[in-house]
């Protein structure tokens, strides 16, 4: 049987209606969008592809800088404060997350287990890339994951270098395996000095490591060409 691969860009779901009336603003409803924690002061804001808004509050745990997976409704005509963004039915789930990792030489570590897919989220936030992986375990297990810059290895005309995503298991449960959904979070600062194509985009070729066969690695790439990743000059 012909094993396939869950390999694209999507984009997560979400709804906008706009009033009949000239004078409306929408409403913004946000389902299963990445995102990130910001706080001025006391008063905690989230970031997310669509702007920036503000809660009530986060819990204890989440810091400044944290990555969230969230579900909210911005109705831009019931705004109590001008200037400030508030959401309502806010809730969120924390992720995991870290930096990229640039390097030279091969792919030695102990990020050693496979992945069934990997979706790469349409929806990035600054420098900050948002993943969701497959993987057949126990229900409970989690991940650690990786994304490395290898600067021995180029593809293209433009010689870019690959993005290899790896990843290990942080625990040992115990249970039946089924198919379970992760997500995570890479930071790209470090590594677009090396994708970077012009002055307002980035090209990456993406690869996902999906089992081992005699003895190496194998891996299954997002797209047969680069992706393509609009920054804005200054970043």
């Amino acid at each position: 049987m012909k094993r396939l691969f869950k390999i694209t860009f999507i984009c997560a779901s979400f709804i906008v209606f706009t009033s009949c009336l000239k004078d409306k603003e929408p409403v913004l409803y946000l389902q299963g969008e990445p995102a990130i924690a910001r706080y001025a002061g006391n008063q905690p804001k989230i970031e997310t592809a669509f702007g920036e808004f503000s809660v009530a509050a986060l819990g204890d745990t989440i810091h400044d800088g944290d990555y969230l997976w969230i579900n909210a409704v911005i109705d831009y005509n019931n705004q109590s404060k001008a200037g400030d963004i508030t959401a309502t039915n806010f809730t969120y789930k924390a992720i995991g997350g870290k930096a990229v990792i640039v390097k030279e030489g091969e792919l030695t570590d102990t990020y050693n287990d496979s992945i069934v897919s990997a979706v790469l989220y349409n929806r990035y936030i600054g420098k900050v890339l948002f993943f969701e992986f497959t993987h057949k375990a126990s229900e409970n297990q989690t991940y650690d994951y990786e994304l490395i810059c290898n600067t021995d290895s180029l593809a293209g005309e433009k010689n870019i270098p690959i993005l290899y995503l790896k990843n290990k298991k942080i625990n040992t449960p115990t249970g039946d395996l089924t198919t379970i959904t992760t997500r995570f979070a890479i930071d790209m600062t470090d590594a677009i000095p090396k994708i970077r194509v012009s002055d307002n985009e980035v090209l990456l070729y993406m690869r996902y490591k999906t089992g081992t066969r005699n003895g190496e690695d194998v891996y299954a790439s997002f797209k047969n060409y680069p992706l393509s990743w609009p920054l804005k000059s200054d970043q």
